[in-house]
């Protein structure tokens, strides 16, 4: 998952499109979003989120969605397993309300929402897409960037009232208080993994050291689950076949 790539994937060239830098991914496929009320500033665009897939995931994604105004505030995938069994994968970007660029993300969605604060309307409108997928019985990881202590903040507190919790303070207690992004003054976790999954020995989640993972200025935060929990079976690993390439119009 990935917070704020800051493109404007509409208006991308070609060779330079998500699509064309995932290619050396096994399988790889990437889903996006961002703000399409913003068209013609330009391939650089704040804000935004994406999910990357791989291998057994790629094939067992049935749909994706992003937020119903467009702004590129989330953006989730589904994935299925048996018996009815499915897990839906979102990444959630909360904007800094105090900035006032006008280029800002903060700014971007306040142009285009008629009443209230981005801030305030992410919560509400992210309140009532949690709601459903639970009541579809869809199980939930969902990533995000709050911008606030994830241990205290409103967008937090909304989700743990939909019944879930953070995957890796509930596993580790005790790092409740490490700093996700170097530019935080106060030590203070602004990322999380929030989920429906009980976290138990099966599962395991942490952060990075700032050096590692995903290169940027936030930790790069992880959680491992095991298929099963996943997908209720272990289905066994899906072995590619790399082809030599065949020039079709040559005779030999």
């Amino acid at each position: 998952m990935g917070q704020e790539p800051g493109l404007n994937f509409a208006i991308l060239d070609a060779y330079d499109s998500l699509e064309e830098r995932v290619t050396s991914l096994k399988d790889g496929k990437v889903t996006t979003a961002h703000n399409v009320w913003e068209g013609k500033i330009g391939k650089s665009l704040p804000g935004g989120t994406m999910i990357t897939m791989r291998r057994e995931a790629t094939h067992r994604t049935i749909s994706t969605s992003e937020d119903p105004l467009k702004l590129g505030r989330w953006t989730s995938i589904l994935l299925s397993g048996k018996k009815g069994h499915q897990t839906r994968i979102a990444l959630v970007y909360n904007p800094i309300g105090t900035s006032q660029g006008a280029l800002s993300v903060n700014r971007q969605q306040t142009r285009r929402l008629r009443t209230g604060t981005p801030r305030g309307a992410l919560i509400e409108d992210l309140r009532k897409a949690v709601k459903q997928w639970i009541e579809d019985g869809e199980h939930l990881i969902i990533g995000m960037d709050a911008n606030k202590d994830v241990r205290t903040g409103k967008l937090t507190k909304m989700l743990c009232k939909q019944g879930l919790h953070n995957a890796i303070l509930s596993k580790h207690p005790h790092i409740g208080s490490v700093t996700t992004c170097e530019r935080t003054e106060k030590d203070l976790p602004i990322d999380a993994i929030m989920t429906t999954f009980n976290t138990n020995d099966r599962i395991q989640a942490g952060y990075l050291a700032f050096d590692k993972g995903t290169p940027g200025d936030h930790r790069t935060l992880w959680m491992d689950i095991p298929f099963k929990l996943i997908f209720v079976n272990n289905p066994p690993h899906i072995q590619g076949v790399d082809a030599i390439p065949v020039a079709v119009k040559d005779p030999e």
